[in-house]
């Protein structure tokens, strides 16, 4: 299995994700950012910096990633940073494969949506009819800005 030394020397990463760290002996533990992506900290001279795993084993083991590119999880699985899994994309390309996957859901369908059509329609006419944005926020549970983008269309667009 190949590996490398990283960070002035101070760690060793292996091609399956493991990161061994030569002042204390052992393994760094993974953890898992909130949009499920393997991350870890790593200390880079009097700083610790979050690396994302798959990101950081690319540019290991495959090359830099040039400006404007993204790694990519060939078969959408996050936890899976094998190496023979990564790919470079473009953004765009990255953000059109995820839609086509169903990961990027607007509207009601994200799991972490407060709202639902149906709330915004009725915030939407119940704004016509005069009642203040900040009203509306404080009833719906968020913020003013984001009340302003809700009635004046610039989020939940396909709500009509």
């Amino acid at each position: 299995m190949r590996s490398k030394d990283i960070c002035k020397g101070r760690y060793t990463i292996y091609e399956d994700g493991r990161i061994y760290s030569h002042k204390t002996g052992i393994f760094i533990a993974i953890g898992m950012n909130m949009k499920g992506y393997p991350h870890v900290q790593l200390s880079t001279g009097s700083r610790r910096t979050t690396f994302l795993l798959h990101t950081l084993l690319y540019k290991c083991f495959v090359g830099e990633v040039p400006e404007g590119y993204e790694v990519d999880h060939i078969d959408a699985i996050r936890s899976n940073y094998n190496i023979s899994n990564l790919q470079l994309l473009t953004r765009k390309e990255n953000r059109i494969k995820s839609y086509r996957q169903g990961r990027n859901v607007k509207g009601s369908k994200n799991a972490n949506s407060k709202l639902n059509d149906d709330i915004i329609r009725f915030i939407r006419e119940t704004h016509s009819y005069g009642v203040h944005p900040k009203k509306l926020a404080k009833f719906a549970g968020v913020s003013y800005s984001h009340m302003l983008d809700i009635v004046y269309y610039k989020c939940w667009k396909h709500v009509i």
